[in-house]
């Protein structure tokens, strides 16, 4: 059932582009459930979590900026402190892969995050 909806997500070319790297179905699925949950995770935690294939920070960092530049995600200031930033996915972006993946609840979207760590 997921690679249907992986192979759809994959046909929209700003998901591929990040899902071309060996960690960007990973960071996707971090960056929908931050934008949806709220949470105020920085940039470093965000590194942090990501698991498998681990870029070196740098090379992390660049595609983050890459990512930011071609509008796929934005960057925010936290509301808990000032001195950290947050990734957001646009908020167009969010909607759609809701709608691809087919997800009622997040509770479902919850479940699949756990299941990439």
């Amino acid at each position: 059932m997921f690679y249907k909806q992986y192979m759809d997500i994959l046909k929209k070319k700003h998901f591929r582009i990040i899902c071309s790297k060996s960690y960007g179905l990973e960071l996707l699925l971090l960056l929908i459930q931050s934008t949806i949950d709220d949470d105020d995770f920085g940039i470093q935690e965000t590194y942090d979590l990501v698991k498998y294939n681990k870029p070196r920070k740098q090379a992390f960092i660049k595609f983050i900026n890459n990512l930011e530049g071609r509008g796929y995600i934005y960057r925010q200031q936290s509301k808990s402190k000032k001195s950290r930033i947050v990734l957001r996915l646009e908020e167009d972006y969010v909607e759609e892969l809701i709608r691809i993946l087919d997800l009622n609840t997040i509770d479902y979207l919850q479940e699949l995050i756990k299941t990439t760590k």
